[in-house]
């Protein structure tokens, strides 16, 4: 801290700006490190406690893995590293040099926890092919919603989802479950299709929870609301939920009358409280509701794959 002695003689303490940075630096370090941990450590536990004991396949560098120690026997751990490496070329020209470090480290630790998580079946496992893939499923999306959010990667075609995210606003989880249905196909052809079917539904659950996961504040709700008395009913929304409140300039298409509409952002959570405010302030106000599937700014979380 540095100090600075007023014409009062009071000292003020300013905070300097370089230990500032250092040290959001390493909260940022190590809050995803901690994620890269979390997230391959569910990964990998999913796997081999769920996927594994009844030949299940998976999408991506990680199935073709997997498929790869079905024929051979080789660990999937030793494969993913080594058929990981080649993808990171892909993700230089767009991906920022940060994101792709944390992606290697992510890969060494999936690497090392699939090869430690390795016979956990014999302790830890289900009978029942549908119980396993939708445990196995939930699991693993939400191992890559909790890497992702954090600005990481599992490598692989996660990078390749990455770019497409970047260049074309994809949705990560919709990109992954286009690119691995190649593989699954594979799969499916070699080791039969009830378990590429099994694949399927524990995949649809994992990008669904991914999805899920890695959008900031959860379910999304755009809110339009068209009222005389806009303006209390802003008043009201700023003040019991510490929301912020656009209101747009409008007409009445027949009354020609103007005022506002209103627009603002909510989780699926604040619906029904918002709901109560409007209907307090005016019981007759139009409210529009639509899914948003992402929102960037003040208050919502910004992607960090840049």
């Amino acid at each position: 801290m540095e100090s600075k002695i007023n014409e009062n003689n009071i000292i003020r303490y300013r905070p300097n700006p370089l230990k500032l940075e250092v040290l959001g630096d390493f909260y940022e370090m190590k809050r995803r490190l901690t994620a890269i941990v979390l997230g391959n450590l569910l990964f990998s536990f999913g796997v081999n406690a769920f996927y594994t004991p009844h030949m299940f396949l998976s999408g991506g560098i990680g199935g073709i893995s997997i498929m790869i120690q079905y024929l051979t026997g080789i660990s999937a751990g030793i494969l993913v590293f080594i058929l990981n490496l080649p993808l990171f070329l892909v993700g230089l020209r767009s991906l920022s040099k940060k994101f792709l470090f944390y992606a290697f480290i992510s890969t060494i630790v999936q690497s090392l926890t699939m090869i430690v998580f390795r016979g956990i079946d014999e302790y830890i496992s289900f009978d029942n092919s549908m119980l396993s893939a939708i445990v196995g499923g939930v699991l693993n999306g939400t191992a890559m919603g909790i890497l992702f959010k954090n600005g990481c990667c599992q490598g692989g075609f996660d990078i390749v989802a990455a770019v497409m995210k970047k260049k074309y606003n994809m949705q990560i989880g919709s990109v992954l479950m286009m690119l691995n249905m190649f593989v699954v196909g594979i799969g499916s052809y070699l080791f039969g299709i009830d378990r590429g079917a099994y694949t399927l539904i524990a995949m649809y659950l994992s990008y669904s929870v991914l999805d899920k996961v890695q959008m900031s504040k959860g379910d999304l709700k755009a809110v339009y609301i068209a009222s005389y008395k806009s303006p209390e009913i802003a008043k009201a929304i700023t003040l019991e939920m510490s929301r912020g409140v656009t209101m747009l300039h409008s007409e009445g298409g027949w009354s020609r009358q103007e005022g506002y509409v209103l627009y603002l952002v909510v989780n699926s959570r604040e619906v029904a409280i918002l709901k109560r405010i409007v209907s307090r302030i005016d019981d007759g106000a139009f409210v529009g509701i639509s899914e948003l599937t992402e929102v960037h700014g003040r208050g919502f979380k910004k992607d960090e794959v840049d």
